[in-house]
């Protein structure tokens, strides 16, 4: 059924005391504020700050080789759409190794 008068808008700076929360605890009606937003939580891996950038590369590296050859098993027991989105990864994990590897060879230029 539709109501002939809207509601009023909602003030941002009206407080409501404990009787009008009780009335809304109770006919499950949701606050009046808004929510807090949701934050990201913090990541579960740090990184030491005392780690050279050539390590952090290597590491790097590594992880994307590993990411990689799970990677081609896993296409090898799929067919269809599936093996194309899979493949799809596999290409975007050369690529990041390129960049990773190309970063590392100037490094070792840049040392030398």
């Amino acid at each position: 059924m539709s109501k002939i008068t809207p509601d009023p808008p909602v003030n941002p700076l009206y407080k409501h005391d404990k009787t009008s929360d009780r009335v809304f605890a109770h006919y499950n009606l949701p606050p009046l504020e808004p929510p807090e937003p949701y934050k990201l939580p913090e990541s579960l891996y740090q990184i030491r700050t005392d780690v050279r950038s050539e390590e952090s590369l290597t590491t790097a590296y590594e992880l994307l080789e590993s990411a990689a050859a799970t990677a081609y098993e896993s296409v090898e027991n799929l067919s269809g759409t599936n093996r194309k989105v899979v493949l799809g990864v596999v290409r975007l994990i050369e690529l990041a190794k390129a960049l990773v590897d190309s970063a590392l060879n100037k490094q070792v230029v840049e040392h030398s």
